[in-house]
């Protein structure tokens, strides 16, 4: 496939050729799982002054949950919901399931295993291993857990014209702080770039249940640099490393909405919109 870095067409112009191949244009429902509640909390305040969006809370099965619901135009419902480690994120991608989605993606932090990859730098994740204890419930033990790859092909192409973004195999673990030097060493050995919690949860998920997923990390910290046997703060990050993660996010999300809202569903099929020349 091959990228713009601005739209070329219009969504109605898009309607029309989809209609003249005697296709269905679908309104394009999103689910986003967010590792951080204080992530969460900052999204009404970034979209309440765009007039393009509509931003709100909207109540889930228990009065407890918190949902935000961002619309674009007619065309596009994106639903937002926090999900901190594997069980968390697999239960609440299975309750957006609710809003009929047509993808789901995980937006959260990892710690780096490779020396070229910095704070604030984004993964890209293909493939999660299968650390984390609930994606076993979903997938037999020789199936891995991997992203869709049309839209990991779409979402990195799109991200990588506006910063640093790295593809590659992760680490999913069930216990952030318990991380041994044995397993970051055997992780690097077979290439895996960084570790964290969710996303083995979350792919698998979506292929058990038939639904396109993507899941990008910020780098927050390196634990393969940072590990002593001696002190479990491994994995803690500091006031640098967290202003950076913050500011990151932000950017982050602008532009995984900009790619979302560019993404079409048809006759059961998910195109890349206008910024995709095969679409």
């Amino acid at each position: 496939m091959t990228y713009y870095s601005s739209v070329t067409c219009s969504y109605f112009t898009a309607q029309m050729v989809l209609k003249q191949k005697g296709m269905v244009l679908m309104k394009f429902n999103c689910g986003i799982i967010l590792e951080s509640l204080r992530w969460y909390n900052k999204i009404i305040s970034l979209f309440e002054d765009n007039e393009s969006y509509e931003c709100r809370e909207i109540s889930g099965y228990y009065e407890d949950q918190r949902i935000i619901k961002l619309s674009y135009s007619n065309t596009h419902d994106i639903f937002i919901i926090t999900g901190s480690g594997p069980s968390d994120a697999a239960s609440n991608s299975e309750f957006l399931r609710n809003f009929n989605l047509n993808t789901l993606i995980r937006i959260g932090t990892t710690g780096a295993l490779v020396e070229d990859i910095a704070v604030g730098d984004i993964v890209n994740a293909i493939l999660a291993i299968k650390g984390d204890g609930v994606s076993n419930y979903y997938l037999p033990n020789d199936i891995p857990a991997i992203a869709d790859i049309s839209l990991f092909n779409s979402i990195g192409g799109f991200l990588r014209t506006k910063m640093k973004v790295i593809d590659g195999m992760v680490c999913s673990i069930a216990a952030r702080y318990k991380q041994s030097k044995e397993l970051l060493d055997s992780m690097v050995k077979y290439n895996v770039i960084s570790v964290e919690m969710e996303t083995a949860a979350i792919f698998a998920v979506g292929l058990d249940r038939k639904l396109p997923t993507v899941s990008l990390s910020i780098v927050c910290d390196t634990p393969i640099n940072e590990y002593n046997e001696h002190d479990e703060s491994t994995g803690v990050m500091d006031k640098n490393s967290i202003n950076l993660v913050e500011a990151k996010f932000e950017e982050l999300f602008y532009e995984v909405i900009n790619w979302v809202i560019h993404l079409q569903y048809a006759n059961g099929k998910i195109t890349c919109g206008s910024f995709c020349s095969n679409c």
